[in-house]
């Protein structure tokens, strides 16, 4: 496991690959599930935008690079559109095969705790199964 100093720099990096957000929870797969919670309140797949307005106001230093911008918040609402569009048009009338892998510990949900900068702490995670990566 890497130690939080190397997962902060990995964060900031990986934040830069649109490829990232497609792997974030579908609306319309989790509903109302709570994936992050933070001491203000809760937040579900339907809450993106205001999650990532929520973490860009917790960036308080004026030296350190926003990692929390406008391009991740369209992104995110273009991914969500794409997977709207896919699901209100039913099977794609053409085969095909879906692999997953399950019986791994995967988060489902984060905890942030309070603080003066809660995003840059390691949240407590709830696991559920998955692949690692994305959950089931």
């Amino acid at each position: 496991p890497l130690s939080p100093p190397c997962l902060f720099v990995q964060r900031g990096i990986q934040r830069t690959f649109d490829a990232s957000y497609i792997l974030l929870p579908s609306e319309f797969e989790w509903g109302d599930e709570t994936l992050v919670s933070t001491p203000e309140r809760n937040y579900t797949a339907a809450d993106y935008n205001e999650l990532f307005t929520y973490a860009q106001e917790q960036v308080k230093d004026p030296e350190r690079p926003l990692e929390v911008d406008g391009a991740m918040v369209d992104h995110v609402k273009r991914v969500a559109k794409t997977s709207d569009t896919l699901h209100s048009e039913g099977p794609p009338r053409v085969p095909v095969m879906c692999v997953f892998g399950g019986g791994v510990d995967t988060p489902v949900h984060l905890r942030y705790e309070g603080g003066a900068a809660p995003f840059d702490t390691l949240p407590p995670v709830t696991n559920g199964d998955g692949d690692g990566t994305v959950p089931l």
